[in-house]
């Protein structure tokens, strides 16, 4: 089977290891990673992402502008749904996030990885796109 490509656009560069360490090893993603919302926009814009994980608060471009640009333009090659993992868990950040595009919302802080990983396998089988 081929590994799905993921990204995840993280500034904080221990949590972003870690997250690179479960969805790269024992999750069998081939793993992309971005260190703020600008570098990880880039990378977005090359497309065939199964998923894209993302925080919100970075430095450069945050995250709601991101998914903005995202869903604004995508890339000849589509990614995969949009994934936020982060600590500002406020309604009004989660309904926000998911109005423009964002298909899921995860607490950062309180999400064990295996359950993180399992989660956004089912959010992949799930799209649309990898049932074709």
């Amino acid at each position: 089977m081929e590994s799905k490509k993921i990204l995840i656009i993280e500034d904080d560069v221990n949590f972003r290891q870690l997250l690179v360490k479960t969805f790269g090893g024992g999750g069998g993603y081939e793993v992309y990673e971005a260190s703020d919302g600008q570098s990880g926009l880039a990378l977005a814009k090359q497309g065939g992402f199964a998923v894209i994980l993302t925080d919100l608060k970075m430095p450069n471009m945050d995250g709601l502008t991101l998914i903005r640009e995202l869903v604004a333009s995508q890339p000849q090659v589509p990614n995969g749904p949009i994934v936020v993992l982060s600590s500002m868990v406020e309604d009004y950040v989660r309904e926000e996030a998911s109005r423009i595009g964002a298909k899921a919302f995860f607490n950062k802080h309180t999400m064990e990885p295996a359950e993180l990983v399992e989660n956004v396998g089912k959010i992949i089988e799930d799209n649309p796109l990898e049932k074709k």
